[in-house]
């Protein structure tokens, strides 16, 4: 491999420096990056910083790359300096890309100089490449669990979103070409090269898989052939990226923030787009999965297969099984390939068992998938490829389920006290929702509500006491109910999270209410602090059990008192689907205390749905179950509240409770 000479690169750095120093982007220094496999590439500082009027910034550095006739680092392997002018067609195409995710974004082109093959290109400063990250000595404490499953999130639904734009702009974007130099050079380092490197140096491997393998690499042949003009092209051929790898994701964010662990503190950049070429979508997807395969294979980063799963995920359903096994093809002539994308003559840097078992894989994949030998698959990294095509076919539920897990994993490592979380401190931060609308977080509430909710086997356990939202004397009846049913996991998860799924929680399930009377004559001052505080969002109850219970005739004003502020809170029943009143008043002697807690109840009023009354521990010289039918008349509207019976069912004290 021979690299430029000292004289040379002094030349070609003066020859960029004097063709820039004619354009708005003359620059006081050009500082070589390390990271120019094909092209020779600079960070610029700008003699004179440019108020860039789209975004507001002023630009003081940028990114320069200059394509020769050959490789960066090898001048003996020629390349077509053409890859200039298609990086520069796609990036200035990419402008009208307008992708859902925010965190992730291409670089824009300033200024490309076709004569001398140089592009000036935003630049990106304080980034690492997710493959430096993935390799790094302290990866695994950086590229937790979430985090890693949100990043590859991300990568794969901007994929998703780029290869969409790309298909359905074909027509538009055929004035490109096909980029048949990048395409041949392709072509030349994956389906040309994985039998080669299989019969040089790992002879083992190959024995009686030969005839297969070839066939693999034919039709691969006969596929780098095709060009974007044949009438049989389907939705999977289009302009793909074409060098989609760990090593062309550029990561930014402040190692030393404490919200480094925040998705969305970490932006995202795809760069190098000179390989963008005419191929089919598996060829992105299958190069990305098998790169950070490797990463997590050769340099034991923890991150990676979770980075798959999320990449998987966020790319969302592929077209049918068949387009999941050529992923799986491809991702395996990938990892294959790792052997001659390293310095030829350079040691192998790992143990020699752990390259021959990535060949193995590699080898293993590429047939399994030839064989679409689905169940080999199940097992293996690339598992969520194949699950049924069901599941595969909704990539937005797939966005639901990969964000609530990101959620939950998230929670289990910063979780907050319930206290806390109820209190006015408002400094906790969403941990993982923050990157999506609104709307789309109350339906990943609503999605788990609905799932915990409908697996209860006991109906008394789908029940979320408000007891203690309204009076502290019971603190167990909140834990005994909810601790059983985890539906308070969710809220536990940060304040903000907690506010958004608690609305969601009041709308899905049943709630049941104690209105309680008490000898204490100072409690109306505390009950007005509960009922402001704590039960604000009983105006979001849709299903609403409420147990009255006065305790004496005596303090019976103040017990209406608090049923008054109960009917305020619900909007006067005005919101809810299903609403159940049980009358319990053994204490009580006199009519009127009874007449009077239903003339507040009157106030009622509802939209369509009826409300039910029962009667427990009342006599019927106190209320009699035709006056409460009348009552019943009287708030339902005639004839809806008639033939619903007045019940006498147990005290509601757990689970004998079969009549309520």
């Amino acid at each position: 491999m021979a690299s430029l000479s000292d004289e040379e690169k002094d030349t070609l750095l003066f020859k960029v420096h004097q063709v820039l120093s004619e354009t708005p982007y003359a620059c006081s220094s050009l500082v070589q990056l390390t990271n120019g496999t094909t092209n020779f590439v600079f960070r610029g500082e700008l003699a004179k910083p440019i108020f860039d009027e789209a975004t507001g910034n002023t630009t003081s550095t940028v990114i320069v790359k200059h394509s020769l006739e050959h490789a960066a680092l090898n001048k003996n392997l020629a390349i077509d300096a053409s890859r200039a002018l298609y990086e520069a067609s796609m990036l200035d195409a990419l402008n009208n890309l307008s992708s859902e995710i925010s965190c992730i974004k291409a670089p824009r082109l300033h200024l490309f100089i076709q004569e001398t093959n140089i592009l000036v290109l935003e630049d990106f400063p304080a980034t690492i490449d997710l493959k430096c990250l993935f390799v790094s000595p302290n990866a695994n404490g950086i590229l937790t669990l979430p985090l890693a499953v949100s990043i590859g999130y991300d990568i794969g639904s901007w994929l998703r979103s780029f290869h969409d734009w790309s298909m359905s702009s074909r027509s538009r974007l055929k004035y490109m070409g096909d980029n048949h130099p990048m395409r041949n050079l392709k072509y030349a380092i994956t389906y040309d090269a994985y039998l080669k490197v299989l019969e040089n140096h790992f002879p083992d491997l190959l024995e009686s898989y030969r005839p297969l393998l070839e066939q693999v690499r034919n039709a691969a042949t006969k596929e780098f052939e095709k060009i974007s003009n044949d009438q049989d092209e389907d939705q999977s051929w289009g302009l793909i990226h074409g060098d989609f790898w760990t090593g062309n994701i550029l990561v930014s964010y402040d190692l030393s923030s404490p919200d480094m662990q925040l998705p969305n503190s970490v932006k995202l950049s795809v760069i190098d787009w000179e390989f963008a070429q005419f191929g089919h979508r598996v060829y992105d997807i299958g190069q990305m999965i098998g790169d950070i395969y490797e990463r997590g294979h050769f340099n034991e980063a923890e991150g990676a297969i979770p980075a798959i799963e999320g990449f998987i995920k966020g790319y969302g359903g592929l077209d049918n099984y068949d387009f999941a096994f050529r992923v799986a093809i491809h991702a395996g002539v990938h990892l294959i390939g790792w052997y001659t994308r390293r310095a030829p003559t350079a040691p192998l840097g790992f143990p020699l068992e752990r390259v021959t078992d990535a060949m193995r894989k590699g080898r293993d994949w590429i047939l399994k998938g030839w064989l679409k030998d689905r169940e080999y698959f199940k097992s293996t990294p690339l598992a969520l490829l194949f699950k049924d095509e069901e599941v595969q076919t909704s990539h937005k539920v797939h966005l639901n389920i990969i964000k609530l897990h990101a959620i939950f994993a998230m929670a289990s490592m910063s979780r907050i006290d319930t206290p806390e979380l109820l209190g006015s401190d408002s400094s906790a931060r969403s941990i993982m929702l923050d990157v999506l609308p609104v709307e789309l977080r109350l339906k990943i509430y609503e999605f788990a509500y609905t799932d915990l909710i409908s697996e209860l086997s006991d109906n008394l356990f789908g029940v979320f006491s408000l007891y203690d939202f309204l009076y502290d004397y019971t603190r167990s009846s909140l834990e005994s109910h909810v601790g059983k049913t985890g539906l308070t996991a969710l809220l536990y998860t940060c304040r903000k999270v907690h506010d958004e799924a608690l609305e969601v929680l009041y709308g899905q399930a049943e709630f049941v209410l104690n209105i309680m009377g008490d000898d204490d004559i100072n409690d109306e001052e505390r009950t007005e602090f509960r009922f402001s505080e704590r039960s604000r969002l009983l105006e979001f109850t849709k299903s609403l059990k409420v147990n009255l219970e006065p305790l004496s005739d005596a303090t019976n004003a103040r017990f209406v008192n608090r049923i008054n502020r109960f009917l305020e809170m619900i909007n006067y029943g005005a919101n809810v689907r299903s609403l159940k009143i049980r009358i319990t008043g053994p204490n009580l002697r006199d009519p009127e205390s009874l007449n009077q807690i239903l003339l507040a109840l009157s106030e009622l009023r509802t939209t369509g749905s009826r409300i039910d009354g029962y009667l427990g521990e009342v006599t019927e010289e106190l209320l009699s179950t035709d006056s409460l039918d009348l009552f019943l008349d009287k708030i339902n509207g005639i004839n809806m509240g008639r033939g619903q019976h007045a019940l006498e069912p147990n005290h509601y004290d757990g689970e004998d409770d079969d009549g309520y």
